[in-house]
């Protein structure tokens, strides 16, 4: 397996992380968009807080490949460590410049960062319901 790289896709397990990354992706676009038109603080607020969750939700999820595999795992956590070590003064001199400078509004950037567990809380009730549904329906049926 020498030169192949590891995707989530390849891991089953990672398989409803990236549906929560897409949606989520696809809630902040649309969202800030939507936002722009009725209030641009609120729209920077959420521009912002969901790039940094989604944005830091994909780099995590992009160490995850290397976390599966055995030999990676050093080189996974060096990465780990180098992005810890960057993002928390990058997120926190950006969120101190947006709120100083009054380009955005303090809830929504909370709304934004919290798209991603909100996804993730959507999806798993959804898969539950499927879940339950599908059992109810075979249940009705019979054997």
């Amino acid at each position: 397996m020498t030169g192949h790289v590891t995707r989530q896709t390849d891991l089953p397990h990672f398989a409803p992380a990236e549906g929560t990354a897409r949606w989520a992706a696809a809630v902040w676009a649309l969202g800030a968009v939507a936002l722009l038109s009725f209030d641009q603080p609120a729209a920077v607020g959420f521009a912002l807080g969901g790039g940094i969750g989604v944005g830091l939700f994909l780099a995590q999820g992009s160490l995850a490949g290397l976390w599966a595999r055995p030999r990676g795992r050093r080189r996974a956590r060096l990465w780990l460590w180098a992005i810890w070590a960057v993002k928390w003064p990058l997120v926190g001199t950006t969120l101190y410049l947006a709120l100083r400078g009054g380009l955005a509004a303090p809830v929504w950037i909370c709304v934004g960062a919290g798209l991603v567990p909100g996804m993730a809380t959507i999806l798993c009730l959804v898969g539950l319901l499927r879940a339950h549904i599908g059992r109810t329906a075979s249940v009705e049926m019979g054997p």
